[in-house]
C-alpha cells in the first residue's frame, strides 16, 4: 500500500515562536513617550473636529457673532488640528515625509477632516492596544491595569 505524498509542515508549525528578549528600560521609555504623544495628540484633534463643527453651526446660527472672529477661529483650529496631526504622526511613527503630506492634506476641506478621523482611528487601535482607556474625548492619562503608584 502507497503512502500518500503529504508535504511536510514548514518550520513555523512545529518549532516555537522565538523568545524576545526583555525590553531594555530606554525602549520602554521611548514607547511611552510615543504613546503620551500619541495620547496628546488624539486629544488635539478630537478638539479640532469638536470646534470646526461647532465653528460651522455657530455661523450658520449666529453669523453676525462670529463672522468678525472667523479668521481667528479658523487661524485656531488650522492650529490646534497641524499640532495634533504632528503629535500623532510622531507618536504612531509615521516618516517626516507622511507628516508633512497629511499636514498639508488638512488644508484641502473635506480631505483635512477624513485625515483627522483616520489618524484619530489609528491612535485609538494604538492607544488601547497598549492598554489605554480610550473614550470619545482622548485616551485617559494612564493605561488600563496599571496604578497611579506605580510606574
Amino acid at each position: 500500500m502507497d503512502q500518500p505524498n503529504i508535504p511536510p509542515l514548514p518550520e513555523s508549525a512545529v518549532c516555537p515562536p522565538a523568545i524576545q528578549p526583555p525590553a531594555s528600560d530606554a525602549e520602554i521609555a521611548r514607547k511611552n513617550t510615543l504613546l503620551q504623544q500619541t495620547a496628546t495628540g488624539q486629544k488635539l484633534v478630537i478638539y479640532a473636529i469638536l470646534v470646526y463643527i461647532a465653528a460651522i453651526i455657530a455661523t450658520q446660527v449666529f453669523p453676525q457673532f462670529v463672522k468678525p472672529f472667523g479668521i481667528i477661529l479658523l487661524i485656531g483650529i488650522a492650529a490646534m488640528s497641524l499640532t495634533g496631526i504632528i503629535k500623532l504622526a510622531s507618536g504612531l511613527e509615521y516618516s517626516t515625509v507622511a507628516t508633512v503630506l497629511l499636514a498639508l492634506g488638512s488644508f484641502i476641506p473635506l480631505v483635512g477632516l477624513l485625515i483627522l478621523l483616520m489618524l484619530n482611528g489609528k491612535a485609538t487601535a494604538a492607544l488601547k492596544a497598549a492598554g489605554y482607556k480610550v473614550g470619545l474625548l482622548g485616551a485617559s492619562g494612564i493605561p488600563a491595569g496599571v496604578k497611579s503608584g506605580q510606574s
